[in-house]
């Protein structure tokens, strides 16, 4: 086994709602993630005098959600409506960043 490979295996865990993670329904499909609000505040201190003021960052499985995030669309994080910021993709694990649609 690789190292590469061990990651995707401890993903499991530390994904696991009994460990780090936590179930919310994306899309209308439950996938565990874990959702970083430190990471945000850190990420919209940094954007403070800017522009973006993000609402909620997770990091989930590839294969878990129901479908590819992509910038700019509409995605529901537990039954409310958000854009997508920015969703970026390493090692099979998305990182999604969200914004609430002013819409």
């Amino acid at each position: 086994m690789d190292f590469k490979e061990l990651i995707r295996n401890d993903l499991n865990i530390f994904i696991n709602p009994d460990e780090f993670g936590e179930s919310h329904v994306i899309d209308g499909k439950i996938v565990n993630v874990i959702v970083d609000e430190e990471t945000l505040k850190d990420r919209n201190q940094k954007e403070y005098d800017g522009i973006v003021q993000a609402d909620v960052l997770y990091f989930a499985k590839e294969q878990d959600l129901p479908k590819v995030p992509r910038p700019k669309s509409v995605q529901l994080f537990d039954g409310v409506p958000y854009e997508i910021f920015d969703a970026k993709l390493d090692n099979g694990v998305f990182e999604v960043i969200l914004q609430a649609n002013a819409n």
